[in-house]
């Protein structure tokens, strides 16, 4: 799965990508470091491919997230989609 955009991130934490079955497990995932933007830019181009492998066409949850790079735990940012993954 190709997913390109442009991201505004919170912190320098690396950008999490997981595709999320309906059970809730996590059939795949990535990481990408994103740079702060340059200039008078407020978000910063990226593009990452997430390798998956499916049998039949599966109902799937892309998710996005950043986690906190400061001494409280967890997640600062997400953004999620639903996506119909294809053999």
């Amino acid at each position: 799965l190709n997913v390109t955009g442009l991201a505004r991130i919170v912190n320098l934490t690396p950008m999490i990508f997981e595709i999320i079955d309906e059970q809730g497990q996590v059939i795949a995932a990535n990481q990408l470091q994103v740079s702060l933007p340059g200039g008078d830019q407020s978000h910063t181009p990226f593009s990452i491919d997430i390798p998956y492998k499916v049998t039949i066409p599966t109902r799937v949850r892309l998710t996005i997230r950043q986690a906190s790079g400061d001494r409280i735990p967890g997640t600062v940012a997400l953004w999620s989609v639903p996506v119909l993954l294809l053999p």
